[in-house]
């Protein structure tokens, strides 16, 4: 039976092509085509090194933030429920059993800072009670727990609790906030200044 002769795949291979086209080149052949120009290609990603991954970029630097009653991040600060006084003070005392009987986790004493002249010369501590972001009151002393327990015999003052009532009031318990150089007074009240001097004698009067 008449028929087609088959081609061997290396003379179909070497036949021209449909159109006049060269013929394709041997399998193996590469060196028939040109090498591809340079930067046709994204370079290969960069092989790990043997101890392992590049390390991780840190994460950017997080700037200090206020606390929640809006002091300066380095105040001096004492968590009420973690504070322990170098002697016994009986208002530090009931002010921490007060706390956490009311569940008032975030209470803490919280220093003024000392270049804001809220201090004097022989009692520089002035600390505030400060209770879920807010403060309650202040105290001034010549050390830091004689300046909490001012505040907190003020604090027992404002809250009037039954059982905490036997808490005395001086000079040096506030119940606002003492502004800068105020002269001492009872309660947070600024004293009046002092009458002017009387004139010399035999000055002529007003």
């Amino acid at each position: 039976k008449m028929g087609r002769k088959k081609r061997k795949a290396g003379e179909a291979q070497a036949a021209p092509a449909v159109g006049g086209a060269p013929p394709m080149a041997p399998p193996g052949a590469y060196g028939a085509y040109p090498p591809p120009p340079p930067g046709a290609y994204p370079p290969p990603p960069a092989a790990y090194s043997s101890r392992g991954p590049p390390p991780v970029p840190p994460p950017h630097e997080k700037r200090p933030r206020p606390n929640s009653g809006g002091d300066p991040p380095d105040a001096e600060r004492y968590l009420v429920k973690k504070y322990r006084p170098d002697s016994h003070y009986r208002s530090i005392d009931s002010f921490a059993r007060y706390t956490k009987a009311h569940r008032m986790i975030d209470a803490a004493y919280v220093r003024l800072p000392p270049s804001g002249g809220y201090g004097t010369s022989d009692k520089p501590y002035v600390f505030a009670t400060r209770i879920g972001g807010q403060a309650l009151s202040w105290g001034r002393g010549k050390t830091r727990d004689a300046a909490i327990d001012c505040a907190c015999r003020a604090a027992f003052m404002l809250v009037n609790a039954h059982g905490y009532q036997d808490f005395q009031m001086d000079e040096d318990c506030f119940t606002t906030e003492p502004p800068p150089d105020m002269p001492i007074g009872m309660g947070g009240m600024a004293m009046p200044p002092p009458p002017p001097p009387p004139p010399p004698p035999g000055s002529p009067s007003m």
